[in-house]
Parts: structure tokens; C-alpha cells; sequence
């Protein structure tokens, strides 16, 4: 039996570290090498995450801005409990134009989508000067709402006195 050197024990446990080591080496490499997959998949995901939040933070910020125009909008339309209260406005915007006027006819129009706001057309008529029932007409049109005034017919009565009729359409929202 031969004895063993101390210089061959050396060498012999040297070279068992060594492939111990280089085995770890490419443990660690080829682990390394599978998460980075993992991690760029991860990171794209972080990315869109981020995009997304940044996305509804604008229109959040949007929609907050906004507020004011939204309410503007809105102002722009009566509800269908606001209807009787518009007639009585219409009614003395009449009465200080120096214009006898009555309301003849309502139609809401209850066809289409209830979500939208529909159209409600009311006849009116009357009489006065050709100025005050002009002046009347453009002060209705100048309402600050969804309104036109449709269908006008104007005739000469008595003693400078005029006739007029027209259909006025606002649109109602639920």
C-alpha cells in the first residue's frame, strides 16, 4: 500500500473544491440566466401598471378639472320636474317684454333613449309691438338653455298691434 503525501492530499481536495466550486458557478449562472425572464417579465408588468396609473390619474385630474364645465353643461337642460317652472320664466320674460302671451301646447317627445336629453316643444302665442315681441324672441333664444325657438309667424293686427306664434323646443334631461 502506498502512503499518501501530503502534496497529492492537497492536490486531491484542491481539485474536489474546484469542480465543487465550478458546479456551484454553474448552478448560479444557469438559475441567473431562467429568472431573467422572470425578472423582465416582471418589470414590463410594473411598467404598464404604471402606465395605467398614470393614465387614470390624468383623467381623474381631467374630470376634477373639469367640474365647472360639466355643471355649465348640465345648467344648460331643465328636468322634467323643472318644466313648470321654466313655463312660469318664459311666462314673465312675457309679461316684462310688454307682450301678452299663453301657452297653448306641451309635447314631450318620450321616443329614443331615456339617457338623452329629449326634446320638449311648447306653442305659444300672443301679441304686442313688432319691438317687444322681437325683443321677447331673442331674449328667449339668449336663455342660457338648449333652447330654439322654431316655426315663427308674425301678422299685423289692430292699432299697431302684432300677432305672433312660435313653437319653442328645450331639451329635458332625466
Amino acid at each position: 500500500m502506498k502512503l499518501r503525501t501530503p502534496y497529492t492530499a492537497f492536490v486531491t481536495i484542491s481539485a474536489i473544491l474546484a469542480v465543487a466550486f465550478l458546479a456551484a458557478w454553474i448552478f448560479i449562472a444557469y438559475k441567473s440566466n431562467a429568472m431573467k425572464s422572470d425578472i423582465a417579465a416582471i418589470s414590463a408588468q410594473a411598467e404598464n401598471a404604471a402606465a395605467n396609473d398614470a393614465y387614470l390619474i390624468s383623467i381623474k385630474d381631467a374630470l376634477r378639472d373639469s367640474k365647472d364645465e360639466l355643471a355649465t353643461i348640465d345648467g344648460h337642460f331643465i328636468t322634467k320636474d323643472g318644466i313648470p317652472a321654466f313655463i312660469d320664466t318664459v311666462e314673465a320674460r312675457a309679461r316684462s317684454a310688454g307682450i301678452k302671451a299663453d301657452l297653448s301646447s306641451l309635447d314631450l317627445d318620450e321616443s329614443g333613449d331615456p339617457a338623452l336629453p329629449r326634446p320638449l316643444t311648447f306653442h305659444m302665442g300672443g301679441s304686442g309691438s313688432w319691438n317687444d315681441i322681437v325683443g321677447f324672441l331673442a331674449a328667449v333664444e339668449a336663455m342660457p338653455y338648449a333652447l330654439r325657438v322654431d316655426d315663427v309667424a308674425l301678422g299685423k293686427g289692430q292699432d299697431k298691434e302684432w300677432s305672433f306664434n312660435a313653437d319653442l323646443v328645450i331639451y329635458v334631461a332625466d
